[in-house]
Formats: structure tokens, C-alpha cells, sequence
């Protein structure tokens, strides 16, 4: 971690007539400033507000730094902020570490709350009508419509698409989302929330680096098979992604396979139907970039993917404690 001293500002009281929580907000950035002020003006204006929120800051530069001083400066709450190597994983173990909350909600920089969302989050937590719940996910209310041809693309090869919340036999996500709630074995990490006794037992894996493309899916699953997970559409909020547009197609979708070869190794039974769908996954993902997007750059960074196999051993120490 750099040395750089955290901004933290004295606990100031509560704008009238907005409770406190017991929830630490955690946020991971790098080098986007201004999506991350649009996040924390949302966040200003919940009716329900975070006990803290820690900023783990993965860029070089100090435009966020200078911006994170002034929000809090004016911001309703306390406010840490820590600046590292860049890498999703790291930053979000880092987060950890650093936050006090009992709830622990991630949120991805260039997301934007709805005034109600913290509020919603944390009565999914403490309602126990069916039990302990130890995560919560709400819902994207701008999730982007797929035509008809990358849905059945999505269908016939297993492939990632929106869906009851759980992995599919390819390893692949099927996505929670809609107006009804349930519980689910998967998250997106915009928009995760956990109880602070999963990280008693689990941690991000620094294996997956970079932006850590499907960290929120390995995290997640492995949480859904010891811990209640659930889906709160009352919580609502909008994402709007910008790292595609970012990243060089090949070595996007290099990344994209070398991981979901790793997490299939990893997280999926070794059975003969498991192998097939994964299989058949992977030559789905060929054939899209191939005959529907027809990205030449993204083919080969398919094929180089496989090539170069996966990102080593399927246990690291930093994915259970």
C-alpha cells in the first residue's frame, strides 16, 4: 500500500430525520474520478446513511485523491481512503480489512443509487421471517435488453446472460434480475452486500487480476453453498459500465477465457456433462465473436486465451481463510 495517509473526517451527526446503520459502503476505483463523485452524491442522498465509507483507490494519479478530500469536507459521513496497487481482488480484501461495519456493501464506481437502496439493503439483512440472510443484491434497473439472436446464443451455448441467479452446467452466469425477490447462489459485484461472518471464512481471489472479470461470480458461489444469499428488487440502482470501452478487445477477451477456464476448474463438478457444457460454452463464445460481432481482434484473443490455460492452481490462499 502507498504511503499516504487516509482522509477520514471526525463523525459529524446525522442530517435530521436520517438514521445511522451499521453498514460500511466499499468502493474501488481507478483513475475515474467523476464516476466515483456521481456514486458518492447518490449515496449522499440516501434515507438511510453508512455508518463509513472507505474509497480503495488503485490509480496513480491524485485527481481522485484531491476530489475524495473535498467529499469529505461536506459528505454526511465518515469517509477512509486508501490508495494501492491496482488489481479488483486486492482492493476489495483491502477494503475489507479496513471497514468496521457488520453489513458490507461493494458498490462499483460508476454506479448511481436510488434514495432508498441502502435503506431496502438492510431490511433484506434484518428481516429473519426466513431465516439468516448473509448477503444482499438488488436490482439493476437499467440492465441492457439483448435482441433475440445474442439471447439464443446465450441459451443454446450456456453462455452469460440474466436468469434465476445461479451458475450455469458451463460455469457461465445466469444473472439475477426482475421485480421478484429470491434467494440466489450468484451476485454482480456492482451491487453486493454480505454479512461481516462470510469474511470470517472467505476472501476475494488475487489469482484474478486486473478488473478481475467473473470475481464477483467465483466470491459469491462459493459464499451461496455455506450462506444465505438473496435477491432484493426493492433496492434499486442504475450501472453505467465503462470498462469494455476501456480495454483492448483481444486482451479483454483473453482475460475473459483464461479466467473462466480457471473458475471452471476451480469452482465446478468433474463430471462428463459439466465438461461437455463448458466445452460447448467455449465454442460458443468463438462462434459469437465469429459470426455475430465478427471481431477478428476478439477471436484472437479467444484463441490465445486457451492457449496460454489457466491462472495456475485451483486453491490460493486468499479465497478461504
Amino acid at each position: 500500500m502507498a504511503s499516504v495517509p487516509p482522509v477520514e473526517r471526525k463523525n459529524r451527526p446525522a442530517a435530521d430525520g436520517i438514521p445511522r446503520t451499521d453498514i460500511s459502503v466499499i468502493v474501488c476505483t481507478k483513475d475515474r474520478p467523476q464516476e466515483l463523485r456521481r456514486f458518492l452524491d447518490s449515496l449522499d442522498r440516501q434515507t438511510c446513511l453508512p455508518d463509513e465509507v472507505v474509497i480503495v483507490d488503485g490509480g496513480a494519479g491524485v485527481e481522485t485523491r484531491e476530489m475524495v478530500l473535498r467529499q469529505a469536507e461536506r459528505g454526511p459521513y465518515p469517509l477512509h481512503y486508501l490508495q494501492t496497487r491496482p488489481g479488483l481482488t486486492r482492493q476489495r480484501n483491502q477494503g475489507v480489512r479496513a471497514a468496521a461495519g457488520r453489513y458490507l456493501m461493494f458498490f462499483d464506481d460508476d454506479v448511481v443509487l436510488y434514495p432508498r437502496y441502502v435503506e431496502a439493503a438492510r431490511s433484506a439483512f434484518e428481516d429473519r421471517s426466513q431465516g439468516a440472510v448473509d448477503g444482499v443484491m438488488g436490482r439493476i434497473v437499467n440492465s441492457p435488453h439483448q435482441d433475440a439472436i445474442t439471447c439464443l446464443f446465450n441459451t443454446l451455448f450456456l453462455l452469460s446472460a440474466q436468469g434465476k441467479g445461479k451458475l450455469k452446467r458451463s460455469g457461465l452466469p445466469s444473472m439475477p434480475s426482475g421485480r421478484l425477490g429470491s434467494q440466489v447462489f450468484i451476485f454482480s459485484g456492482c451491487c453486493m452486500a454480505y454479512s461481516r461472518a462470510v469474511f470470517d471464512r472467505f476472501a476475494f481471489d488475487e489469482k484474478l487480476t486486473g478488473y478481475g472479470y467473473m470475481e464477483d461470480i467465483d466470491f459469491s458461489s462459493r459464499v451461496g453453498r455455506e450462506f444465505k444469499l438473496v435477491y432484493h428488487p426493492e433496492a434499486e440502482l442504475e450501472h453505467h459500465p465503462t470498462t469494455f470501452r476501456q480495454h483492448d478487445t483481444a486482451a479483454l477477451r483473453e482475460m475473459m477465457v483464461r479466467h473462466h477456464v480457471y473458475l471452471y476448474r476451480k469452482n465446478m463438478p468433474k463430471t462428463c456433462a459439466h465438461l461437455a457444457a463448458f466445452l460447448w460454452s467455449i465454442f460458443g463464445i468463438l462462434a459469437y465473436n465469429t459470426v455475430l460481432s465478427r471481431d477478428p481482434a476478439a477471436c484472437r484473443g479467444i484463441l490465445r486465451g486457451l492457449s496460454r490455460g489457466d491462472l495456475g492452481a485451483s486453491t490460493s490462499e486468499s479465497e478461504v481463510l
